[in-house]
């Protein structure tokens, strides 16, 4: 099994949740973990602004888009103000092949009807470039790290995608 985690974190609590599931994803085969960066304008409030409002703006460093090598995509979302991060919405709607794909989309989020709202957002973004098996994880702030909360998510999550795991 092939897979290929992708994530945007701007103050750490995503990167702290798919540090764990790129744990447990490693143990059911090839993994590849790749961070979203912005090629400029990261830095600048008015452009972040800008970028949320139109995210096909927005400038990336190279990730893999094209998914068809891989059985798994798990996507690390941190939630802002009820949607995705413009790195992810960019991402998302640049992925191509996902027909036939499990994805996982792992939510770090500080609200749970900001998070509710960014799934159906995110779903949206997916059903656009194509017919994937979803899964969620959800992760509030106040637990990212708490290893064995998140370790519990994980497992519930897997076995929806269709992976055998087992916690250590």
């Amino acid at each position: 099994m092939k897979s290929l985690i992708v994530y945007y974190s701007h103050y750490g609590n995503t990167s702290l949740v798919v540090q764990q599931i790129y744990n447990a994803l490693i143990k059911l085969g090839k993994t590849e973990l790749v961070r979203l960066e912005y090629k400029r304008g990261q830095e600048n409030p008015l452009a972040r602004v800008v970028y949320k409002i139109m995210p096909r703006l927005v400038e990336l460093m190279p990730a893999p888009v094209d998914i068809a090598e891989y059985d798994i995509l798990c996507i690390g979302i941190p939630v802002f103000a009820g949607t995705p991060s413009s790195a992810i919405a960019k991402y998302l709607s640049m992925c191509r092949n996902i027909d036939g794909k499990k994805i996982i989309c792992s939510y770090v989020y500080g609200f749970e009807t900001n998070a509710k709202h960014c799934s159906q957002v995110v779903r949206d973004y997916l059903e656009k470039i194509g017919k994937a098996d979803i899964a969620e994880l959800f992760i509030p702030w106040a637990r990212v790290q708490d290893e064995k909360f998140v370790q519990n998510a994980i497992a519930r999550v897997l076995p929806v995608a269709g992976t055998a795991y087992k916690k250590s």
